[in-house]
């Protein structure tokens, strides 16, 4: 069996969650977006419908000039003197018998000529007049359209820019553990490539959609006004085009799906190869990822050829049977002319219709592409948008106790990350950290040392067990509150696009410029700062790429010893800087935090050494917890690591 074309490298298969193929998602996604412009949506539609109109207007200008000034009649041809026997447009006179003539032998009911009757008079200047009503009946109807365009490109916009300050607002609002499970990349792939997708495509699918539907309403109703079996074979021929449409439809769903999600997948594979550029020079792999991104690359196309063959060949077999109505409905006007139900001007009239009925018909074939990736593109958003907020606010949140009188607890506390096949991180930890002490977490590589100081920062919550600060349970202080009172540093430093002073102002954007300095100072990081260009306006590049892996660490310290915290939660900070520099941080961090409370994952005994109590992890349970005396006649696991870094 043939290997999917899908099944490729950084290209998991695509979930089969509760969005797929749900309509209701679509329709919430449409009553939250759309409908707070549905005034203007609407008058959109119906000015779009008068500006198309004009082929029905046109079409009913033919019918006036032909009966009415041209006066084309039908006659039957004179027996006798060989002049036609002329009727009146509209009378109820019968055409003639059938006769016998010498040279024709009998003429038959059917056997009738068209030909011009004398023309009522002023003729010629009610043509004129006709071309003049019909001159200025496009004007208008191509300022309604201009309107019409006006109008639907304000909604795009309008609902565009909601659109991505709701999805900005909520991705920010999610848990670390969500951002876990989906990579940047393909985030940004919906808040960015699929929203500038539906803006394209949202108000005028939408617009073209609906002012077909009432052409379509009109133009039924000109012809039932005409004769009632034209109408008739009109709707009759609709059925196979309604069952052609969704057959077609939903083959192309699916693959629309399929390809959004290589799309989305494209994008996190460059943000992760972009942001790793320097090993792939380092390792010489720059032909193996443009393979691989060929091979993406070629997965989407495949899928949105498919996906274009689908639609040709809704418009293909489209367009054949409204051809043929076109030309079933043009024989039988023309019967009925020669039946002499209709005048011509009524059966050209009739015509023009049908061929104007169908513009719209096949419109909405055309645009059926669009709906289903409108389908697709509104559930992938409002997947999003209508995520649970694993990590919540209170709504009764309290102030955080400052200052702390009594500490933090965690109480038989047990998490394990969401789809993790292993064991649970945390299994029944138990801590006190009295309020002005430091704690120092030690221990082997995924024993849960990040997540317990994660924990603590609420970026999660435990799955059992409880943590409390002053006895008020964390999941009742106030989100502001925490973060401004408990600073986390985390492992790896968050540098953004800026100013140095724009980072470490980031959690204080209100600090003087006093403030500013003693946290770098405090943090080691005040002289390698005045060294720079233009000192604390030097722009640090994305990430901070322009800076060594010591100094954003340093810069990422003085951003959370500027909010001074009443508790500071570091995740072995210090791991990427020289001796000398650990070395004056935590001399200085000793004369900071003096009397504040402290929480610091380390494998620094240095550090530990500094702390008042040590608690070794392993397994995602305690294993050793005392001071430095303590633990060294355990002779653990603590006692071994101080052998390997004094040694």
């Amino acid at each position: 069996m043939a290997k999917s074309h899908h099944n490729i490298a950084y290209r998991p298969p695509l979930e089969q969650d509760r969005w797929h193929g749900n309509p209701k998602a679509v329709m919430r996604f449409l009553g939250r977006y759309l409908r707070p412009h549905r005034y203007a949506t609407l008058g959109c539609i119906l000015l779009l419908s008068l500006f198309h109109s004009s082929g029905y207007l046109l079409a009913y200008y033919s019918k006036v000039v032909v009966d009415q000034i041209l006066v084309v009649e039908t006659a039957s041809r004179h027996p006798t003197s060989g002049t036609g026997h002329r009727s009146t447009v509209g009378s109820a006179e019968r055409p003639m018998a059938p006769t016998a003539s010498p040279r024709h032998g009998l003429v038959h009911e059917r056997a009738r000529v068209y030909f011009a009757s004398p023309r009522p008079a002023g003729a010629g200047a009610t043509l004129f007049g006709m071309f003049v009503l019909f001159v200025m009946t496009l004007c208008l109807l191509n300022v309604a359209d201009r309107v019409a365009v006006s109008l639907r490109i304000n909604v795009a916009r309008e609902i565009t820019r909601h659109l991505r300050d709701d999805l900005h607002r909520k991705v920010l609002s999610l848990s670390k553990a969500y951002h876990e499970r989906h990579p940047p990349g393909r985030l940004l792939a919906r808040i960015l490539s699929d929203v500038d997708t539906m803006r394209g495509q949202l108000t005028q699918s939408i617009v073209q959609a609906g002012h077909q539907l009432i052409m379509i309403a009109i133009g039924i109703i000109l012809l039932l006004s005409i004769d009632w079996r034209m109408a008739a074979i009109f709707i009759v021929v609709l059925i196979p085009y309604v069952c052609l449409v969704r057959f077609f439809q939903r083959r192309m769903i699916p693959v629309y799906r399929e390809t959004r999600h290589t799309n989305s997948c494209m994008y996190g594979y460059l943000a992760q190869k972009l942001d790793a550029v320097r090993a792939i020079f380092a390792y010489g792999r720059e032909a193996h990822e443009r393979l691989v991104f060929r091979r993406l690359s070629n997965s989407m196309f495949r899928d949105v050829l498919t996906h274009e063959r689908y639609s040709a060949a809704l418009n293909m077999w489209g367009g054949i049977i409204t051809s043929s109505a076109t030309l079933g409905l043009f024989l039988a006007g023309s019967n009925m002319v020669l039946e002499n139900r209709l005048t011509l001007g009524e059966m050209l009239f009739a015509y023009a219709v049908t061929s104007t009925l169908f513009a719209p018909v096949v419109g909405l074939t055309q645009i059926s592409a669009s709906i289903s990736s409108l389908f697709v593109l509104a559930q992938r958003l409002m997947q999003i948008l209508e995520e649970p907020i694993e990590v919540k606010e209170d709504p009764g949140a309290v102030p955080f106790p400052s200052p702390l009188k009594q500490g933090l607890s965690l109480r038989n506390v047990r998490f394990a990350y969401s789809g993790s096949n292993d064991s649970a991180a945390l299994r029944g930890v138990s801590l006190h950290i009295p309020v002005g002490k430091w704690l120092c977490i030690m221990g082997p590589s995924g024993s849960g040392k990040s997540t317990l100081l994660h924990l603590l920062a609420r970026l999660y919550d435990a799955q059992a067990g409880a943590i409390s600060v002053d006895g008020l349970p964390l999941a009742k202080l106030s989100f502001n509150a925490l973060r401004r009172h408990m600073s986390l540093v985390p492992q790896e430093a968050q540098i953004f696009t800026g100013s140095v002073r724009d980072n470490i102002t980031y959690g204080d954007p209100e600090a003087t410029p006093e403030e500013i300095m003693e946290a770098a100072r405090s943090a080691e990081c005040h002289d390698f700062i005045m060294q720079l260009p233009i000192q604390y306006e030097s722009l640090v590049g994305e990430r901070g790429t322009t800076l060594s892996g010591g100094q954003r660490q340093r810069i990422s310290i003085a951003r959370a010893l500027l909010t001074r915290p009443e508790v500071l939660l570091l995740d072995d900070v210090t791991s990427a800087l020289d001796a000398e520099t650990e070395r004056r941080i935590q001399e200085t961090l000793a004369v900071l935090m003096q009397g504040k409370t402290a929480v610091i994952v380390s494998q620094r005994v240095s550090m530990a050494m500094r702390c008042h109590t040590i608690c070794v992890l392993s397994g995602g349970i305690i294993t050793e917890q005392g001071t430095h005396a303590e633990l060294m006649a355990l002779n653990g696991y603590y006692a071994r690591l101080v052998r390997q870094q004094i040694t």
